[in-house]
């Protein structure tokens, strides 16, 4: 029995993994919780283990920070840590950190078919790269390859590549975005970190006052016809798009795109919709290999346990 986490900028999940006779992975004790109800990554830990009454002795926890050194930094929570530390506070023999990313992609070869919801067909090539990538909080990005019976993850930290903008639309919003805050990547554009920013120049761009909103809100208005909030959602999907597309072409991904995370889980109407998917294309309009490339949504919540699991047991395997 292994103690599984995703620990992200918002929710932290914990999980209880087993591989069974099947060669497939059983998460049980799923829990889920706002990560604000913690002041720091062992008490979460803890509070989820007094609940079970129970104290594994290994533990691989898929974390929203780069690890270096078996320490973790995480990019939108104000936690830092290292295995040794956790280890000691929580009771557990062993502790790995991993980037929630190649927790997320890891998981990939392990799901059933309804785990994911088909955006484009695409031919995929046997053998090649995929690249799951995707917003949430913020935005993460790995490349799954196959090696040999195995698999191998090469995690990245996309979110942090330069927005491209393409429209007149996106061109007038990113002046905004760069006179009020420098460097505008990927994440500030189309994750959750970045909404209030891209909201607010969308209704400077517009001459409007600005109104903070939840996301929900924004998605619902945009749903209703407010152009505005509409506005705001084709901006980060057409983002996504355009990043998921040079994801694509930098690693050679032609054994498909996965997309995961909540706000691409939001966004599915928007990104299922031809003209983002044209807008996925236009990144190499010359040649089929984007349109070769199938892209799917990853649904299922228990993806990056598993993948945690999967990770550590191939690993005690080789």
């Amino acid at each position: 029995m292994i103690l599984v986490g995703d620990i992200g900028g918002t929710n932290a999940r914990f999980g209880l993994a087993s591989k069974q006779r099947n060669n497939k992975y059983l998460i049980r004790e799923f829990s889920k919780a706002s990560a604000d109800k913690f002041p720091s990554l062992d008490e979460a830990i803890n509070d989820y283990l007094n609940g079970l009454g129970t104290h594994p002795e290994h533990a691989v926890l898929a974390v929203a920070g780069p690890v270096s050194n078996g320490r973790v930094s995480f990019t939108n929570r104000d936690w830092s840590m290292s295995q040794n530390d956790l280890q000691d506070r929580c009771g557990i023999k062993s502790v790995e950190f991993i980037n929630d990313f190649t927790a997320m992609a890891r998981s990939v070869p392990e799901m059933s078919s309804d785990s994911f919801i088909d955006i484009h067909e695409g031919t995929p090539v046997a053998g090649a790269p995929i690249l799951v990538a995707g917003p949430g909080t913020g935005f993460g990005t790995a490349t799954l390859i196959p090696v040999g019976d195995s698999w191998q993850v090469l995690a990245g930290e996309g979110g942090h590549m330069a927005y491209a903008p393409q429209s007149d639309e996106e061109l007038e919003v990113f002046r905004i975005l760069r006179d009020l805050h420098g460097y505008i990547s990927v994440e500030l554009v189309c994750a959750g970190k970045g909404l209030e920013k891209l909201h607010q120049a969308v209704c400077i761009r517009h001459k409007t006052d600005y109104v903070p909103s939840p996301a929900y809100a924004i998605l619902e208005r945009a749903e209703q016809g407010d152009a505005i909030c509409a506005e705001v959602c084709r901006i980060r999907t057409n983002t996504l798009m355009v990043a998921i597309a040079s994801g694509a072409l930098l690693t050679s991904s032609k054994g498909g795109i996965v997309l995961a995370g909540g706000v691409a889980k939001r966004l599915i109407d928007y990104i299922s919709d031809p003209a983002s998917l044209e807008r996925f294309f236009a990144c190499w309009p010359e040649n089929d290999f984007l349109k070769n490339i199938p892209i799917r949504l990853l649904t299922n919540p228990t993806a990056p346990l598993v993948g945690a699991a999967a990770h550590l047991l191939a690993k005690d395997a080789s």
